[in-house]
């Protein structure tokens, strides 16, 4: 028994579309792939940039990846 469904998969493709149990597969995937890519892009902010001492950099990437930038950055 699984899950958030209640069921497991085999159950979910016999009960529906046996195509939405990869559909619900690769959404998960790629869920999963853009908050990764959205952790190592802060990641490499926090690291390189703002160490480097380029506040202006956690703002312009807001603005380049279409994210507010309504936080004040602070120079050290």
């Amino acid at each position: 028994m699984s899950h958030a469904l209640g069921f497991d998969a085999q159950h979910l493709a016999a009960m529906a579309n046996p195509h939405v149990v990869k559909f619900m597969f690769h959404d998960r995937v790629a869920f999963g792939g853009t908050l990764l890519a959205i952790g190592v892009a802060y990641w490499y902010l926090a690291e390189f940039l703002m160490r480097a001492g380029a506040p202006w950099a956690v703002k312009e990437a807001g603005v380049k990846l279409g994210w507010p930038a309504r936080a004040r950055v602070r120079s050290r």
